[in-house]
C-alpha cells in the first residue's frame, strides 16, 4: 500500500490540503462531501490551539461522518460501525 512509503507529514498535507481538490471530479460528490466531514473535522483537530467551540464542531463532524457510513457504504462499512 502507497501510505507504508509516505512520512506522517507528507499524509497529513495529503489529508488536509491535497485530497480533497484531487478527488473532486474522481469521487462521486456525495462520497467527497462524506470524505470533507472528516477532512474538516480533522483540520480543527490538529491546530495549535482549540477551542471548545471547535472541539464540539470536530465532535459533530465525526458524529456525523461516523453515522452516515453505512448509508453511503452499505455493507463495506465494519461491523463495530454500523451500530455507531
Amino acid at each position: 500500500m502507497y501510505a507504508t512509503f509516505i512520512s506522517a507529514t507528507e499524509f497529513r498535507a495529503w489529508l488536509l490540503y491535497y485530497s480533497v481538490p484531487v478527488l473532486k471530479g474522481i469521487l462521486h460528490h456525495t462520497y467527497l462531501q462524506h470524505y470533507s466531514l472528516l477532512v474538516s473535522a480533522i483540520a480543527l483537530l490538529v491546530g495549535e490551539k482549540i477551542t471548545p467551540d471547535e472541539l464540539t464542531e470536530a465532535d459533530n463532524l465525526i458524529d456525523l461522518f461516523c453515522k452516515e457510513l453505512a448509508f453511503h457504504y452499505g455493507e463495506f462499512v465494519p461491523r463495530h460501525l454500523q451500530e455507531y
